[in-house]
């Protein structure tokens, strides 16, 4: 759950610089250090930004969102079914083992 909170504003961090990457000039100062780090990313790979190669990249990251956040889907339904199962097996197990002669004594007043 963490790990798909921080990346929720994945998709819209990356568009800009990446499409300034490839020379769409969004006008976007205070991004020109994410521009850079992606420069040096692609550089360090050995790979020139294209106009492909930068949407596949986008693509790629909202793809593994995507993942992370059917897998975190996926976990809460079996937390829950897992937490409902523990319940109803702790409320049978007190039926059974319920003492009935004591419990039909008592009023129900009380």
């Amino acid at each position: 759950m963490l790990v798909l909170s921080a990346t929720e504003g994945v998709g819209l961090l990356l568009l800009v610089p990446l499409l300034q990457l490839v020379g769409v000039d969004a006008h976007q100062g205070p991004l020109n250090r994410v521009v850079e780090m992606f420069s040096a990313a692609f550089l360090t790979v050995g790979i020139r930004p294209t106009l492909g190669i930068v949407l596949g990249v986008y693509v790629a990251a909202i793809g593994a969102q995507g993942l992370l956040e059917r897998r975190q889907a996926g976990l809460t339904n079996i937390i829950q079914h897992e937490f409902v199962t523990t319940l109803r097996t702790r409320l049978y197990r007190a039926i059974v083992g319920a003492k009935w002669t004591e419990f039909a004594r008592v009023r129900a007043s009380d």
